[in-house]
């Protein structure tokens, strides 16, 4: 019964050290230039139309979740799938498909995470609601996007240590 336990443990060790090094080869720098290059914040311009109760909350919704290679590819997809619909994505959809790439040997079994579908599809909705300021609507998730990568991006590290 010991071996069993220990044999366990050994194994879910082993995936852990195996996401954290897949974590590490993350190019969180690239990601970020990436955004930028589209918008840096909300601008006073688009302040009026940002309703943050129509946005997810990327502290909660990582709250939720456990963070491993799984979730990490199933965000990627989320904003990938998203930012297709934006006029001038090539840089950041670059980035996430690398992302993507790397994460996947890690990822033995993908499936979608229900707080990170909830996140996006709020994310969607509020880009296709305020279309008349389409502009805005992508500064807007832009910025929410953005603070979930810079969240990821401090829980890996915080897991490295």
């Amino acid at each position: 019964m010991i071996w069993i336990r220990a044999f366990v443990i050994g194994s879910l060790l082993s995936v852990l050290e195996a996401h954290k090094q897949c974590s590490q080869m993350i190019r969180w720098g690239n990601l970020y230039k990436a955004l930028t290059g589209m918008s840096t914040d909300i601008s006073g311009v688009c302040a009026p139309h940002y309703k943050i109760d129509s946005l997810c909350d990327p502290a909660q919704m990582l709250n939720q979740v456990e963070l491993n290679a799984v979730l990490l590819v199933d965000i990627m997809k989320k904003a990938e799938s998203i930012y297709r619909k934006n006029p001038n994505p090539e840089n950041l959809i670059q980035g996430l498909k690398h992302t993507q790439h790397t994460l996947t040997p890690c990822a033995h079994h993908a499936h979608d995470h229900e707080p990170v579908t909830t996140c996006f599809n709020k994310l969607e909705t509020f880009i296709q609601d305020n279309m008349a300021h389409a502009g805005c609507a992508w500064e807007i998730v832009n910025a929410r996007v953005r603070e979930l990568l810079q969240r990821l991006e401090k829980r890996t590290l915080r897991r490295r240590r």
